[in-house]
């Protein structure tokens, strides 16, 4: 017996740019369209926030391959991220991680 959910068509409104230039990211992500509103929706509902932040992910540059100038301003763009607070360790992330498990399982016990 199949434990899958029945799933049904949504129509969305939206102008040709938006729509077009869209479905070139989910491409770049490696999603659907339908895959990506999918995620949205799921992530709104179980986090009870909008929005939800995907990117594009960049092929990395092997060092070698930078000019100095280049490092340099990486290097600093690095350092700003820091100052602002930007970054995190490995702890504060999984720290992170557990807060949003301990929200999403007493959401998950009051909508039960």
């Amino acid at each position: 017996m199949s434990t899958a959910a029945k799933t049904i068509s949504i129509n969305i409104r939206s102008d040709e740019e938006t729509k077009r230039t869209f479905s070139e990211l989910c491409n770049d992500l490696g999603l659907s369209v339908s895959s990506a509103l999918n995620m949205i929706m799921k992530s709104a509902v179980r986090n009870r926030e909008i929005p939800v932040k995907l990117t594009t992910v960049t092929k990395p540059v092997a060092l070698d391959d930078l000019t100095d100038e280049e490092l340099l301003e990486s290097l600093e763009e690095s350092q700003k991220q820091y100052e602002r607070g930007e970054t995190y360790t490995v702890e504060e992330l999984f720290e992170h991680l557990d807060e949003i498990d301990k929200k999403q399982l007493k959401l998950r016990r009051h909508t039960s």
